[in-house]
C-alpha cells in the first residue's frame, strides 16, 4: 500500500482501529466484571429480608395520617415601630440630606456659609424658601428637590435645615 502524504499508511490506520477496538471491548469486560462484583455486595449485605413474602417487602415502613381534630394556632403580632423621640436640629437635619448639593453646588445649590449666594433667594423671604425646601423647586438657576430628596424628614426638620444654612 501506498503512503496517503501524511506519513500514515493504510496499515497503520487499520492497526490503530483494531487497537482502539481491543481497547474498548476490555474496558467493557473490566466494567462488567467490576459491576457484577459489586452488585454481589451489594445484594449480600442488604438482602436481609429475601425469605420474606413480596408483600412484606413491599409494604410501607411508615403511613402518615391527618389528625382532623387538631388545629393549628398561629399569634401573630403587629410590630409598629416606636416613633421617633425628638425632631432632629437645623444641623442634624442639614448634614442628613443638605450637605450633598449646598457643599458642591450640585442642581445650582447656594453653597452654605456664601452669602452672596442667598442674596437672590433671601429677596424671596423666609417662607417662600422653606416652602421650595419642603415641597421642592425648579428654576432656570436649579432644582430644590423637595426635602432634599428625603421625604422621610418631616416638615419641621426641613425648617429647621433652612434656618441653620441661613446663619
Amino acid at each position: 500500500m501506498s503512503d496517503t502524504g501524511l506519513g500514515f499508511s493504510n496499515k497503520k490506520f487499520i492497526a490503530l482501529i483494531v487497537v482502539f477496538a481491543c481497547c474498548i471491548l476490555l474496558f467493557e469486560f473490566v466494567g462488567d466484571l467490576g459491576g457484577g462484583l459489586i452488585k454481589n455486595q451489594a445484594v449480600d449485605t442488604t438482602s436481609k429480608h429475601n425469605n420474606s413474602r413480596l408483600e412484606d417487602r413491599i409494604s410501607p415502613v411508615f403511613t402518615l395520617k391527618k389528625n382532623q381534630q387538631q388545629t393549628s394556632e398561629i399569634v401573630t403580632t403587629k410590630i409598629v415601630p416606636a416613633p421617633l423621640a425628638t425632631v432632629m436640629n437645623g444641623e442634624e437635619a442639614y448634614n442628613s440630606a443638605c450637605f450633598i448639593c449646598h457643599t458642591t453646588g450640585a442642581g445650582g445649590a447656594p453653597f452654605i456659609g456664601v452669602p452672596i449666594a442667598w442674596e437672590a433667594r433671601m429677596e424671596q423671604g423666609t417662607e417662600t424658601l422653606m416652602k421650595h425646601a419642603i415641597e421642592g423647586y425648579r428654576s432656570d438657576s436649579g432644582i430644590m428637590p423637595a426635602k432634599g430628596g428625603r421625604l422621610d424628614l418631616s416638615d419641621q426638620e426641613v425648617k429647621n435645615a433652612v434656618v441653620y444654612l441661613l446663619q
